[in-house]
């Protein structure tokens, strides 16, 4: 990977960074509210899911952020689209939002 391409790919590594950050920030104001306690099992089973998405894409830029390459390509290849951290994150506001209504 030439010296372009891996400013290019650590930007976005950091990019992702603060997306990972404004998740975990949702899932601690989702997980603290005092109305999770009061919701149907599917919501909390709802935001189960939603944690292991959240595990299983910061395992993934965990590893890019490394600097680890897999046999596939290089380290940028490893994140995969950034509208997976929107998805995961828009579900959170929701949720978020509907406890606050």
């Amino acid at each position: 990977m030439d010296k372009s391409a891996r400013t290019l790919a650590d930007q976005h590594i950091k990019e992702y960074f603060s997306r990972l950050n404004h998740i975990d920030e949702l899932f601690r104001q989702a997980e603290q509210h005092p109305e999770l306690h009061r919701q149907p099992p599917e919501v909390t089973a709802g935001l189960h899911k939603l944690r292991q998405e959240r595990d299983s894409l910061a395992a993934r830029l965990g590893q890019a952020g490394s600097g680890n390459e897999n046999k596939d390509g290089p380290k940028a290849d490893l994140l995969g689209p950034l509208a997976v951290w929107d998805i995961v994150a828009e579900q959170l506001e929701k949720l978020v939002e509907r406890f606050n209504k």
